[in-house]
């Protein structure tokens, strides 16, 4: 019976190993993404933009001492950003020469979905930081702001008010209505699926939160659940959630450089869906097995301030 790193060439690795990090990533399928098959090095910038807010503007007309006016342009590359891909992660594991497989199925369970779950939270974890840390500021120089009410640690529940006053905040702030999502804590999911209007169908018209806890689309806003969502900082563990635009802030992935075959290793890398992937193998004699490595090249950048809100009630 065939070896495990012979049945499945690193290609095959990869792409098997993109499905299962897509099923398991939240934030990076939220946020705005800046994407070329281009092959990267840790370390390189990535030049980007941030998406831009055009002006309307009156007309006057051709008359008079204006007769030489010109309408007003707007420059759509004005916010040059650099993004440094400074993030790189990874997991390996061994394949022993004893270890054997039968089918994709057994490929998937057995070593993919161990390896990805880290990656996917790793990922995951550091869009939240780039939202809610002071320290992360957008081109502007600003912070997320927070909405906090009541008395912080105290862990006070999660209401409808909370997401109404989140949602007149980014109205102010002139936050387009399409694309806002929310992201909710663990315990906020708890406190909202104790509402009637999430789980009963006659008010919330769908009985997807009593089947699948999914809390659907409420206020304007697509509502999901993420477990990497993390406390407060500086805070006695005070919980917290985000409302936010996907433009709010930017997750860049690039490729990897393919290992040369010259040093001893197999290596390729896959993309699926603005997400790349690279997968190394080598023969390790003195382990008696294969090394399988898979890594991700990315980085994050808040890109708008005002289009974000960390809800602390």
């Amino acid at each position: 019976m065939a070896l495990v790193s012979t049945v499945y060439p690193p290609e095959v690795w990869a792409m098997e190993s993109l499905l299962v990090l897509r099923d398991e990533l939240v934030m990076a399928r939220l946020v705005h993404r800046d994407f070329e098959p281009e092959v990267a090095n840790r370390g390189d910038v990535i030049h980007t933009r941030k998406p831009t807010k055009l002006t309307a503007r009156t007309w006057a007309g051709q008359s008079g001492s204006d007769a030489d006016s010109q309408i007003e342009v707007d420059n759509l590359n004005a916010r040059d950003l650099s993004i440094a891909l400074d993030t790189l992660v990874y997991t390996a594991f061994l394949v022993e020469d004893r270890d054997e497989a039968t089918s994709i199925k057994d490929l998937r369970a057995e070593f993919l979905v161990p390896a990805m779950d880290p990656i996917a939270q790793r990922i995951d974890d550091d869009i939240m930081t780039e939202f809610t840390s002071e320290a992360s500021t957008d081109v502007a120089g600003d912070a997320v702001s927070r909405i906090a009410f009541g008395t912080a640690g105290l862990g006070a529940a999660m209401t409808e008010d909370d997401i109404i006053d989140a949602r007149e905040e980014l109205n102010t702030a002139q936050c387009p209505t399409s694309g806002r999502v929310l992201v909710v804590c663990t315990k906020h999911e708890a406190d909202l699926l104790r509402s009637n209007l999430f789980v009963q169908a006659d008010q919330s018209g769908s009985t997807e939160a009593l089947v699948n806890g999914r809390l659907g689309r409420k206020f304007g806003f697509d509502i999901y659940m993420s477990q990497n969502v993390t406390t407060a900082p500086d805070t006695d563990n005070t919980v917290q959630s985000l409302a936010f635009h996907r433009n709010a802030i930017a997750l860049v992935n690039r490729p990897l450089l393919a290992v040369p075959s010259s040093l001893g290793a197999i290596s390729a890398y896959q993309s699926l869906d603005d997400i790349s992937m690279r997968v190394t193998s080598a023969y390790d004699i003195r382990y008696k097995g294969v090394t399988m490595s898979f890594d991700v090249l990315y980085g994050t950048q808040l890109l708008d301030a005002n289009l974000a809100k960390i809800i602390n009630p």
